[in-house]
């Protein structure tokens, strides 16, 4: 994990560092992980992917109320329909 962390200049850096730290039975590192890199990247537009798995984590760990504010807050960041991007 410490060589991972090492660079984590984008948020796929954050999600291969959580998918591996799941990969590894360490939930609890992964959902951090995750959470950091939605909140160091928070002013670019959110990686669905790691919106999707931190999402899954909280909700996994019965934190269902913090999934749903997750995925509010992620879909009102998204560009509006018609923009070409979908999720």
């Amino acid at each position: 994990v410490a060589l991972r962390a090492k660079d984590l200049s984008s948020p796929w850096e954050y999600l291969q560092l959580a998918e591996f730290c799941l990969a590894q039975g360490r939930e609890d590192e992964a959902l951090r992980y995750a959470q950091e890199g939605l909140w160091v990247f928070e002013d670019g537009r959110p990686d669905e992917r790691l919106v999707t798995l931190a999402a899954g984590l909280l909700s996994k760990a019965n934190r269902h109320e913090e999934a749903q504010a997750l995925l509010r807050r992620a879909f009102g960041a998204w560009p509006p329909a018609g923009g070409g991007d979908s999720w």
